[in-house]
């Protein structure tokens, strides 16, 4: 059993199609890799998200992001779940193959803290306290 404080998603869409909405209108067009969290450590990797998120707080606001590999965040043990479903963000489009990694990574309180409450208007704020589908 996992006792998580949350998950991390990386969305991936397949590019033999020319638009995420086009991916998402087919069974293959996308997959979602779920990464669970649990309080320990600070986790370097994951802070740098954090600090790219800090920069692009309003609508049009941009923030370079390069040459980061998201397998820096993966749990040394890379045994997984995997099902279809839906996003977890409406519409709540059921497109998704999930494949959910077994072991959590470590991130600090104070990481989690400041991944908590996006900034920004209030239909997203609003959005982000009642996002489950």
């Amino acid at each position: 059993m996992i006792l998580s404080i949350g998950q991390l998603h990386l969305v991936h869409w397949n590019p033999k199609y020319n638009t995420f909405g086009e991916a998402l209108k087919q069974p293959d067009g996308t997959a979602v890799v779920g990464i669970f969290l649990k309080i320990g450590r600070e986790k370097g990797e994951f802070q740098l998200i954090l600090d790219a998120l800090d920069k692009i707080k309003t609508k049009g606001k941009e923030a370079p992001f390069t040459n980061f590999d998201p397998s820096c965040l993966f749990p040394a043990c890379r045994d997984y779940w995997t099902y279809h479903g839906s996003f977890t963000t409406p519409p709540c489009e059921e497109c998704i193959v999930w494949l959910l990694l077994k072991e959590p990574i470590t991130v600090s309180s104070e990481q989690v803290s400041a991944d908590s409450s996006p900034a920004g208007s209030v239909e997203t704020e609003a959005t982000w306290r009642n996002h489950s589908c």
